[in-house]
C-alpha cells in the first residue's frame, strides 16, 4: 500500500510541476512568443496534435527537423491560432519546409536550407543568334 502512495504523490507532483511549466509558455499568437523571446525564435503552436485549445510557445524549426509544408505558405508572425504543433522553418535563415516522402505525417517534411532552381532559360544574348 505504502510504495502506492508514494507513486501517487510522485505522479501528482510531476503533474503540476509541468502544468505550471505550460502556464509559463502558454500563448494565443506569436505575438505573445515574439513579447517575451525576440522576432523570429519561437512560435505560438499547440502543445501536440491531440490538443487543439492548449498552445504554447514552440522554437522556429531548424535544419532536420520535422515540419509541416503548409507552414511554408504561412506569415510569421501568424496573427491567428496556427493549426500545427510545429513552427514554420527559421524562413530568414533560408529554410523552408520540404515535402518528406518518408514522413509519417500527412504533408510531413524536414526543414531544409532553401535553394533556388537553376535558371533554365537561355540569356538574351543567345536569343536571334543565328
Amino acid at each position: 500500500m505504502r510504495p502506492l502512495v508514494c507513486v501517487l504523490l510522485l505522479f501528482v507532483m510531476g503533474m503540476s510541476s509541468s502544468l505550471a511549466q505550460l502556464s509559463v509558455l502558454e500563448c494565443e499568437t506569436d505575438q505573445d512568443c515574439i513579447d517575451v523571446y525576440g522576432m523570429g525564435e519561437y512560435c505560438c503552436a499547440r502543445v501536440n496534435s491531440i490538443t487543439r485549445d492548449l498552445r504554447q510557445c514552440k522554437p522556429i524549426g531548424q535544419e532536420g527537423e520535422l515540419c509541416h509544408v503548409g507552414s511554408n505558405y504561412l506569415p510569421y508572425p501568424f496573427r491567428g491560432a496556427r493549426r500545427f504543433w510545429r513552427c514554420q522553418c527559421n524562413f530568414p535563415e533560408g529554410f523552408w519546409c520540404a515535402p518528406d516522402p518518408a514522413s509519417y505525417l500527412p504533408n510531413g517534411g524536414r526543414c531544409e536550407r532553401w535553394v533556388p532552381p537553376a535558371n533554365t532559360t537561355s540569356s538574351t544574348e543567345d536569343a536571334g543568334s543565328g
